[in-house]
């Protein structure tokens, strides 16, 4: 689900889109979009699988579909210039790895048949994604390129 963080250039890029990258910004989201429900479309639970599998695989395949919303979200926070293309990377590739080291667990707990452990694992990122919409709540109430370093910062 992630590719790594973010490399120091684009975690420091303190910009927000210019009204030519929106255009771009915005062509990328509609083809990411359709991708994404591509994507989505292939995960169907195999007609074969009992309650419990069934169970399981719908679990696993939403730690990507949660991931996939939450991204999506940060890219329309992007469009809207309330974030910067440096926070925009870094949160990107929060929820990423979070949801990464929730999987992972979550896999292998059922692999060693310990139920109490997935239980845990799925919490844990219910728990990220509660912080996740608390965060993306306040991301949303900004206005357009404005930056919060303790007290709020308005760039024109």
């Amino acid at each position: 689900m992630t590719d790594g963080p973010p490399p120091f250039e684009i975690a420091s890029n303190d910009a927000f889109p210019a009204d030519s990258e929106r255009v771009v910004i915005a062509k990328w989201a509609t083809l990411r979009d359709a991708c994404v429900k591509r994507s989505q479309a292939l995960l169907a639970t195999p007609p074969s699988s009992n309650a419990a599998q069934a169970a399981f695989f719908q679990q696993d395949i939403s730690f990507s579909i949660d991931v996939s919303a939450q991204v999506g979200k940060l890219i329309v926070a992007l469009y809207q210039q309330k974030l910067t293309y440096g926070e925009f990377a870094q949160k990107r590739y929060e929820i990423g790895s979070q949801a990464s080291a929730a999987e992972l667990v979550f896999r292998q707990s059922a692999i060693d048949r310990d139920h109490q452990r997935q239980m845990q694992a799925q919490q844990q990122f219910a728990n990220s994604l509660a912080v996740w919409a608390t965060y993306m709540q306040a991301v949303e109430a900004r206005q357009p390129q404005t930056v919060n370093i303790n007290g709020t910062i308005r760039v024109q």
